[in-house]
């Protein structure tokens, strides 16, 4: 059965199929809702819900109702919503496309990277920190680009491998160059202002680096200088699979400080230690204004975002990227 969400304060009303969230629905006609993880993490979608029902999760809320995550919430009935923003959007600039493998390179013992290429003359228009859906055994699992937007011609994965995991294990383990793999994109609705002023805070997990990776390369590329301070976490040292990388950036960029954060250090670690949450935290005192954006494992994402929220942050400065093991 067919729903129909109204946003609030407009003419728009959008047709919602009985499986698709607010978030869904809204992408199907053509508008952009603000969100980031689509797990319900991150509050990046969070709404107002002004009449009827939604199931967010196992839950039923009625109106009215604050704090309605729109990339969970499935409407049961009508609804009104007043989201935090809405854009009118173009589907058709989400492509789906025929990749084939390049190459793997193993950059740790469980991380890969999977550089996919495009068919000839096809170029994926994507922004710095969003990701692909690749589509495989008639499930989706999703990956952040590491490669900045101006190298468009293929795409460049960071894959964790886990153990069972349907795509980072089971296919992995026996793909080889040219296989054709489907992957859609982009998604995300990274909205950082590369050329601000105002300090950007960046930390991640794992492979969280992947889209930390793209947004700084893109930043070198368009010779942009704002201050950014990257804290990336792990257990151990070899976590960091690309520090060597993100050192060179240290030593070269007089805006970039780099801050690497192990929870299980060795007794030689003379670096910060805990959470990389609590360590980017102490940058952000002192700090009038800035942009946070924290790539990780959910528990990290949304650590992060109550600990900056309640020292301060306005939410709107806060951007995410949250994992879930594929």
């Amino acid at each position: 059965m067919t729903r129909a969400v109204h946003i609030d304060a407009t003419d728009i009303v959008i047709d919602s199929e009985e499986s698709d969230t607010i978030l869904e629905a809204a992408e199907k006609s053509g508008y952009s809702i603000p969100y980031s993880c689509r797990k319900g993490v991150c509050s990046t979608c969070l709404g107002t819900l002004i009449k009827g029902e939604v199931q967010d999760r196992s839950i039923n809320i009625k109106a009215p109702a604050d704090s309605v995550y729109f990339c969970q919430a499935k409407p049961l009935t009508d609804v009104t919503v007043r989201p935090t923003d809405w854009t009118k959007y173009d589907p058709t600039s989400r492509k789906k496309l025929d990749a084939k493998i390049k190459k793997i390179n193993w950059l740790s013992n469980d991380i890969a990277e999977l550089v996919l290429r495009f068919p000839i003359g096809v170029r994926a228009i994507f922004n710095a920190g969003q990701y692909l859906n690749i589509v495989f055994d008639g499930q989706t699992r999703s990956y952040s680009m590491a490669n900045p937007p101006h190298k468009n011609a293929e795409a460049v994965l960071h894959v964790r491998k886990y153990e069972g995991g349907l795509f980072s294990d089971a296919f992995l383990a026996n793909a080889s160059p040219n296989e054709k793999i489907l992957v859609e994109v982009p998604f995300g609705d990274v909205q950082l202002t590369l050329d601000s002023p105002e300090p950007l805070i960046m930390l991640a997990t794992g492979t969280g680096f992947a889209p930390v990776k793209s947004i700084m390369e893109n930043l070198i590329h368009l010779n942009i200088k704002r201050p950014v301070h990257f804290f990336w976490g792990g257990r151990h040292e070899p976590d960091l699979y690309m520090s060597d990388l993100v050192k060179s950036w240290n030593e070269k960029l007089d805006w970039f400080t780099y801050t690497p954060v192990l929870s299980q250090p060795p007794e030689s670690w003379a670096g910060e230690t805990g959470w990389v949450q609590s360590a980017a935290l102490k940058h952000l005192k002192g700090h009038n204004k800035c942009s946070v954006y924290a790539c990780g494992s959910n528990k990290m994402v949304s650590d992060a975002r109550d600990l900056f929220v309640d020292a301060g942050l306005d939410i709107g400065d806060f951007h995410c990227d949250a994992f879930v093991p594929a």
